[in-house]
């Protein structure tokens, strides 16, 4: 009887200082959303095969927002300050798509970081046709077959392509701050 008394209070203790350090460490919800305006990408960050799209053709075809046009590489660069002793705890990528192809769309959206793919999906079903317009929404904490890709975002920067019958209306990361010396941006 003792013992599970002392247990108890242990319990009770333990639990009351984790839960005052959790509500000590504070934590900060930031955005950054696009949907006009210049796109700017660094280039390090993709694949050459994304950076020198279409091989086929010449001349090198960038998307903007809102293209109407297939055959647009569009790609994109969050970039960002992260606070000295902070880190992203958890994060977002929302986009509000539309797709431009005649027939079946098998464009991708990929999150990049260093030449390499980190994340690779499609982005329409069979289903939707020309002009379908849809929101997506990726938590990148807990991605299909990969988890989490937060560390690559903890460099201040956020890279992704879309390729290429789709047309970008906007695109939004979302991102929740942590840290003992943490502070707003």
């Amino acid at each position: 009887m003792i013992l599970n008394q002392l247990v108890i209070q242990m319990f009770k203790k333990n639990f009351i200082i984790f839960l005052i350090i959790l509500l000590l460490t504070p934590t900060y919800a930031n955005n950054l959303s696009q949907a006009t305006g210049f796109l700017t990408f660094k280039k390090n960050d993709f694949p050459a095969n994304i950076l020198n799209y279409p091989i086929s053709i010449n001349e090198i075809w960038r998307a903007t927002f809102k293209e109407n046009k297939n055959n647009r590489m569009f790609m994109h660069t969050f970039q960002y300050k992260i606070p000295k002793g902070c880190k992203i705890l958890k994060a977002t990528l929302v986009l509000n798509i539309k797709n431009l192809a005649t027939s079946y769309n098998n464009d991708t959206v990929g999150f990049v970081e260093n030449g390499k793919i980190l994340f690779k999906t499609t982005l329409w079903q069979k289903k939707e046709s020309y002009n379908t317009v849809k929101k997506l929404s990726f938590n990148l904490a807990n991605l299909p077959k990969v988890g989490s890709i937060l560390n690559s975002l903890n460099d201040g920067d956020f890279s992704f392509y879309i390729q290429d019958d789709t047309s970008v209306n906007s695109v939004n990361l979302f991102w929740k701050l942590s840290g003992k010396k943490c502070k707003s941006i």
